[in-house]
């Protein structure tokens, strides 16, 4: 199984979902240092309990790899910049949806998802428990933030249809 390296918000949107636990079908599940300890400063809230979950690695980034990390535009949070740490030269997938923590990790030839992907995994696996449209709603109720064609396209990506818009 591919180790998927995982920011804090696509953890607490799946968490608000009540797909965690199926993350252990799809991924080797790892969380870096910086993640761990944000999730842990709110306890009680949606994805506080993953650095305790049985078969999540958490992990320290390699002193070289964070300074790599470290230069360039654009600014980028402590948890994005493990994630990006950890993953480079590994193979690993890295799953954050912060848009400029997705550019910087693109620059940088990192494979990186986001929690729509990994919910559309979930759904095609056969581990949800909604229509992929409700749990669209229950991300937004959640927070996330979802245009209508974000909504739209994550559909048609689901179905597998192209999107032409």
């Amino acid at each position: 199984m591919r180790d998927a390296v995982f920011d804090a918000g696509p953890l607490i949107y799946l968490d608000a979902l009540g797909y965690l636990p199926a993350l252990s079908g799809l991924y080797d599940v790892v969380v870096p240092d910086a993640v761990s300890e944000e999730l842990a400063r709110n306890k009680g809230a949606f994805g506080s309990g993953v650095p305790s979950m049985e078969g999540v690695a958490i992990r320290t980034p390699d002193g070289e790899d964070s300074l790599v990390v470290e230069s360039g535009p654009p600014a980028i949070d402590a948890g994005e910049k493990e994630v990006i740490a950890l993953v480079l030269g590994t193979g690993a997938l890295a799953i954050i949806d912060d848009r400029r923590g997705v550019r910087r990790a693109s620059r940088l030839g990192v494979e990186v998802a986001g929690t729509l992907v990994v919910l559309i995994q979930i759904h095609r696996a056969g581990h949800a428990h909604r229509t992929f449209e409700e749990d669209l709603g229950v991300l937004d109720d959640a927070g996330m933030y979802l245009t209508d064609a974000v909504k739209r396209s994550a559909a048609k990506l689901y179905r597998g249809v192209e999107d032409d818009e």
